[in-house]
C-alpha cells in the first residue's frame, strides 16, 4: 500500500485517529502529499487534495465531462491524427508519469502512435495504470502495454445499422468513405458486419483534404442521384456531420456508421446531452422525422467521461478496472438514456476472450421517434 492509500485509511478510521499523536498524523500527511522528488516547500496544504492524479490525454474540450474529480484530474491535449515521439503531448505526457502522483493514464480517443506512448510510459512505469479507448492502433498491441482497452463494438453497431435499415424499409445500403482512405479495425468491422445485413451493399468514396474538407455539394449531388430506399451510412467520422444534413435535404435515410469526431454535434446540440433534442429538431425542421439513426451515447467525450469515472472509481476501490459491470455502471451514469451492454473482446482468429479489452454498446435514437433497442440485438 503506497503512502497516499496509507493515508486515506487513517483518515477514515476516528479510532484510530483517536490513538495517534499528531505528530505522527502530520508526518503521514505530509508524506502522502510530497512526492519523493520533490523537496517540501513549507506551505500548507490542504489534506483533502492530498490524493493521487489521473492524467487524461484528450483531443479537444473536456469542459463538460460530468462529475466532479476532487481535483485528481489533469489534462493534456494531442492533435487527432496521431502521437509521435517528438509531440509536445508525448512529452508533457512523460513529464506527468515522471511524479509519483500520477497513478494512471487515461487515452480515451487514441490516435494511431498510441501503443508507442504506452511502451514509453510502462518502460517508465512499471505500476502505473493505463486504460485506451477507440484506438486504431493494432489490438494485440494495445493490449500488451495497457491494463484495460475499451472499444466500441463496430462489428455489433454495424448489425444493428443493418437492422434499423430493414425496419425502417430500406431495401439496400451506401456506405461513404474517404478515398485512399487506410483499413482499420474499426472500418473492417464495419464493413464485414453491413455486407452480411442482407441489404444490397454498395460505397462510395469522396476526396477529403488533410484538414477534413471536402466538396459538400458534390456529396448531396451523390445523395440525390440515389435510388429511392437506400440508407446512407458514413465510413469516415469527418463526413458524419455533412452527410446527415444532405441526408435531411434530400429525404434520405441517414445512419450512422462512423461517429462524429470530439465535439462535433448533429443539428444545434451544444452538447452530447443535447444531441437527442438537436436531432429531433433538425428533423421537424427538414421534415425527415424518423430519417435520421444515430448512437448519442457514443460521442467520443461521453465515453470518455465515462472510462475516467470508472479508472477513479477503481483506483479508490483498488480493484474492479475490467470488472464489465462496473464500466457500464459508468457509462450509465454519463449517459442515462438507452441500454448498454459491456463484453469482452472475441479474437476473431483464436477465439479467445481478451478479459483486458473490453466492447461497449448501446441503443440507437431514431430522430422525432425515439430509441430503437429492437435494433440491438444478440447475434
Amino acid at each position: 500500500m503506497d503512502a497516499g492509500s496509507t493515508t486515506r485509511v487513517l483518515k477514515s478510521s476516528g479510532t484510530v485517529l483517536s490513538v495517534l499523536i499528531p505528530l505522527l498524523a502530520a508526518v503521514l500527511v505530509a508524506l502522502a502529499c510530497v512526492p519523493a522528488d520533490r523537496p517540501a516547500d513549507g506551505a500548507e496544504r490542504d489534506p483533502d487534495q492530498c490524493d493521487y492524479v489521473l492524467l487524461a490525454l484528450v483531443p479537444g474540450d473536456f469542459s463538460q465531462a460530468p462529475g466532479s474529480y476532487q481535483g485528481r484530474l489533469e489534462l493534456v491535449y494531442h492533435d487527432q491524427s496521431s502521437l509521435d515521439a517528438g509531440d509536445d503531448a508525448w512529452a508533457r505526457v512523460m513529464e506527468a508519469v515522471s511524479d509519483p502522483a500520477t497513478r494512471a493514464v487515461v487515452v480515451p480517443s487514441a490516435p494511431e502512435g498510441s501503443s508507442g506512448l504506452f511502451e514509453a510510459i510502462r518502460a517508465a512505469r512499471d505500476d502505473i495504470v493505463i486504460v485506451a479507448g477507440g484506438c486504431p492502433d493494432d489490438t494485440l498491441a494495445l493490449e500488451a502495454f495497457a491494463d484495460l482497452v475499451v472499444d466500441l463494438d463496430w462489428a455489433a453497431r454495424s448489425k444493428a445499422a443493418g437492422r434499423a435499415a430493414a425496419l425502417l424499409d430500406a431495401s439496400s445500403i451506401l456506405l461513404v468513405g474517404k478515398k485512399d482512405q487506410s483499413p482499420t479495425w474499426e472500418r473492417d468491422s464495419r464493413r464485414g458486419a453491413l455486407a452480411s445485413s442482407g441489404l444490397a451493399l454498395s460505397t462510395a468514396d469522396v476526396d477529403i483534404g488533410p484538414q477534413g474538407q471536402f466538396d459538400a455539394a458534390a456529396l448531396k449531388g451523390l445523395l440525390q442521384a440515389l435510388e429511392p430506399g437506400t440508407a446512407v451510412i458514413p465510413d469516415h467520422p469527418w463526413l458524419a456531420r455533412a452527410l446527415a444534413d444532405a441526408a435531411m435535404e434530400t429525404g434520405s435515410l441517414y445512419i450512422e456508421g462512423a461517429s462524429l469526431p470530439w465535439g462535433q454535434r448533429y443539428g444545434q446540440a451544444q452538447n452530447y446531452l443535447d444531441a437527442p433534442k438537436a436531432a429531433d429538431t433538425l428533423a421537424l425542421e427538414r421534415a425527415s422525422v424518423g430519417r435520421m439513426l444515430f448512437w448519442p451515447g457514443d460521442a467520443p467525450d461521453a465515453v470518455a467521461a465515462a472510462l475516467v469515472r470508472h479508472t477513479l472509481l477503481a483506483l479508490d476501490r483498488g480493484d474492479g478496472l475490467r470488472d464489465g459491470d462496473a464500466l457500464a455502471a459508468s457509462l450509465r451514469s454519463v449517459w442515462p438514456a438507452g441500454s448498454w451492454k459491456v463484453e469482452p473482446y472475441l479474437d476473431p482468429d483464436s477465439g479467445i476472450r481478451a478479459r483486458g479489452h473490453l466492447m461497449i454498446s448501446s441503443d440507437p435514437y431514431l430522430a422525432g421517434r425515439g430509441y430503437l433497442p429492437s435494433a440491438r440485438k444478440d447475434g
